[in-house]
């Protein structure tokens, strides 16, 4: 019985151990949790100009005909406005995902979001959609 006891004590502090909270520092906030959203400091407009003029179509999606596409990163804004974590929840395949969040990478100028004036790590979703590709 003593054995038996032993082991589960063992069993519980081994794996308790391994479980890793998270701190307010290191959550990620939703936007709709935020008292100031984050944001592109230049505006959606400029960010969108910047987007279309810096993707480059992958030339899979030319030749497999495809005219229109829709894409969709999400990544998180960290604290100090740098972006994160980017990843492709929705693309057309044959490299736009990849391509998107190449474009994203080199963006600059994100204001992250806040809650009680404190800066804080949110996640943010853009979505892309892209047509006429010829």
């Amino acid at each position: 019985m003593k054995k038996l006891i032993f082991f589960i004590l063992l069993f519980s502090v081994t794996f308790g151990q391994n479980k890793k909270e998270v701190t307010k520092e290191e959550k990620i906030y939703n936007q709709n949790e935020l008292d100031e959203t984050a944001h592109y400091i230049d505006g959606k407009d400029l960010l969108y100009a910047k987007i279309y003029r810096n993707y480059k179509n992958p030339t899979a999606l030319e030749k497999n005909d495809i005219t229109r596409c829709s894409i969709a990163i999400s990544f998180t804004i960290e604290k100090n406005g740098k972006i994160s974590n980017l990843k492709s929840i929705r693309d057309c395949g044959l490299g736009s995902g990849e391509e998107a969040i190449r474009v994203l990478k080199s963006i600059k100028g994100w204001k992250p979001g806040r809650i009680k004036n404190k800066a804080v790590r949110s996640s943010y979703i853009i979505s892309i959609h892209l047509r006429n590709l010829e």
